[in-house]
C-alpha cells in the first residue's frame, strides 16, 4: 500500500506556481543628481501634476485635484474620532484579549 501511496517527484516538476521578480524599486534611483525633487512634498506634487498632465494627452478630460470642502472635512473629522479614535482602539484590543476571544498560544 505504502508504494502506491508514493508518488514520483517528476511529476510535480514544471506545475508549481512560478514566482514573479517584484517591479519595486526605490524611487530616488530614478532621479538624476540636479532633480527639483528634495523631500516627499516634492515628490506628491511632481507626481500629481505629471497624473494629471498626461491624463489629457491620452484622450482623458483633463484631471483636476479635487479639493476638500468645509463638509468633506467635518465628515473626515467625525469618522476620524468615531471610528479611529485612541479609545475606540483600547477598547477593541481589550475586547480581543478576552478568554473566549483570544487566540491559542
Amino acid at each position: 500500500v505504502a508504494g502506491a501511496l508514493k508518488s514520483r517527484p517528476e511529476k510535480f516538476q514544471g506545475k508549481a506556481v512560478q514566482s514573479n521578480r517584484s517591479r519595486v524599486t526605490n524611487i530616488s534611483e530614478h532621479l538624476s543628481d540636479g532633480s527639483s525633487i528634495k523631500s516627499v512634498e516634492d515628490f506628491q506634487r511632481y507626481l500629481a501634476d505629471f497624473i494629471c498632465n498626461r491624463a489629457g494627452s491620452v484622450g482623458a478630460e483633463a484631471m483636476v485635484p479635487y479639493k476638500y470642502t468645509e463638509e468633506d472635512l467635518a465628515a473626515i473629522k467625525r469618522l476620524r474620532d468615531e471610528k479611529y479614535s485612541q479609545e475606540r482602539a483600547g477598547t477593541m484590543a481589550s475586547l480581543q484579549n478576552t478568554p473566549s476571544t483570544r487566540a491559542p498560544n
